[in-house]
C-alpha cells in the first residue's frame, strides 16, 4: 500500500485497519454511495488515495486511517464480544 492508487482490498485496510469481507463490502458501499470515482483495469477495480482521503476528511500523516477508525466507524473486536 504505497502507492497513490488502491484497490478496494488495499482502502478497506487502510481506512478500517484490517482487511476482512465485511470491511471491503464497508468500503465499497462507501464508494458507490458517495458515487466515488473508480478506475478500473479488467475486474480489478482502483480508488485514489487522495480520493478516499477527501471522501473521508484525512489528512496525509502517517498512519491517516487510523483517526478514522477510531471515531466514524467503530470496528469491534470480535474476541472481547462474548453477547
Amino acid at each position: 500500500m504505497d502507492g497513490n492508487l488502491f484497490t478496494l482490498h488495499e482502502a478497506a485496510a487502510y481506512l478500517f485497519g484490517e482487511d476482512t469481507d465485511a470491511t471491503y463490502k464497508r468500503t465499497w458501499r462507501l464508494i458507490k454511495s458517495n458515487d466515488v470515482q473508480t478506475i478500473s483495469s479488467g475486474k480489478k477495480i482502483y480508488i485514489a488515495r487522495a480520493v478516499l482521503d477527501d471522501l473521508c476528511g484525512i489528512s496525509g500523516v502517517p498512519g491517516a486511517g487510523q483517526g478514522l477508525r477510531d471515531s466514524a466507524w467503530p470496528v469491534r473486536d470480535q474476541k472481547s464480544d462474548s453477547g
